[in-house]
């Protein structure tokens, strides 16, 4: 069966674990047609390069913060670059599905956690996948 979900992405710059990454890897290859980031440094860009090496359409939303870009060149960009938490919100609507990779096991106050709080008022599916790889939906 052909995957058909859009998937979204929210996840720390300071990178994922590498059970993280296996787990993001997996599901991205179960359930991803298409699959949309901050293109930020750290997390987004290590899915990126899952998403890309499984032949998966990757598309971005990049912060207006350069800083905090990564490249991610083989992505197609999708509309301008924003404020952070306004860029997460678009990938949430835009998504069918929300795959997030906090740094730690407890709710937090930074964008990661933002993300996954805003997805599920909004409706959209989050699977939170935690730092020793083991998964939660919400």
């Amino acid at each position: 069966m052909k995957p058909s979900l859009h998937v979204g992405f929210t996840g720390t710059r300071e990178g994922m674990t590498q059970a993280q990454r296996t787990v993001v890897a997996h599901a991205l290859w179960k359930v991803a047609k298409t699959f949309t980031h901050g293109s930020c440094i750290g997390a987004d860009e290590q899915a990126h390069i899952s998403a890309w090496c499984l032949d998966i359409q990757c598309r971005k939303r990049a912060s207006n913060d350069a800083r905090l870009t990564a490249e991610c060149p083989e992505a197609e960009q999708l509309g301008d670059p924003a404020p952070p938490l306004v860029r997460n919100r678009r990938i949430v609507h835009g998504s069918d599905l929300l795959l997030a990779t906090p740094k730690g096991f407890k709710p937090g106050r930074g964008g990661t956690w933002y993300t996954i709080k805003y997805a599920m008022e909004c409706g959209v599916p989050v699977i939170i996948i935690w730092p020793d790889g083991t998964w939660k939906c919400v």
